[in-house]
């Protein structure tokens, strides 16, 4: 069963979070706890889906365990199918980080993610981050390499688009500012919108090389 969940600060002065992933040590500075080592910690449901998830989890540590005190738990897994640890152990070790990480996984019915102590725990299971995403279809190698090109002959032309960098179409939400793009596989520019930009001079001929473009 799960318990009621508490948010408890960590004791440690410097907390080293370098390792996989090198998350922010900020993360690292609270973590959330169960009542006792009777109680499990719900992590997270996970739902059938055509794509895999990848998910992180960090754990730290928040006080100076003496001799006689262990906190060791187990991630485990359940569904109709039963309840599993699905990796061995954790011992968060104090002023650092262990990370645990599920990579592609995948469920076939509704299925819990939680932590349970160990028999020899005397201390209840804590986590202090977790991250997840769906891993959708492969990326495309971006926008179309001849838009690419002419965009940037663009900002050298014109100094101030030069602050522009990355992909100019992808993610798709977030394309530079003063341009439209196609939604396909491979976006292709379809339109300027340099009205705020105060450009000045003949419109450059290497434009003509954007087949998509069909508004300045």
């Amino acid at each position: 069963m799960s318990g009621g969940v508490t948010q408890v600060a960590n004791e440690a002065i410097f907390i080293d979070s370098s390792g996989p992933n090198n998350p922010p040590s900020g993360i690292l500075k609270n973590a959330v706890t169960v009542e006792s080592t009777s109680n499990s910690l719900l992590l997270a449901i996970v739902r059938p889906t055509n794509t895999p998830v990848y998910a992180a989890m960090y754990f730290s540590e928040v006080r100076n365990l003496d001799s006689t005190q262990t906190r060791s738990f187990s991630i485990y897994e359940t569904s109709t199918a039963g309840s599993d640890p699905i990796q061995q152990p954790i011992e968060p070790p104090y002023g650092s980080v262990v990370v645990r990480e599920l990579n592609d996984y995948t469920v076939d019915s509704i299925t819990n993610i939680s932590l349970f102590a160990t028999l020899g725990s005397d201390l209840p299971p804590l986590i202090n981050a977790l991250e997840a995403f769906n891993i959708s279809q492969v990326l495309t190698d971006g926008t179309d390499s001849n838009d690419v090109e002419a965009l940037a002959l663009l900002q050298k032309t014109f100094d101030v688009l030069g602050e522009w960098s990355g992909d100019p179409c992808l993610p798709a939400p977030y394309s530079w500012d003063w341009l439209s793009c196609s939604d396909d596989d491979t976006p292709r520019v379809t339109a300027f919108d340099l009205h705020n930009n105060s450009l000045t001079g003949p419109i450059p001929d290497y434009l003509g090389t954007m087949s998509y473009l069909k508004q300045l």
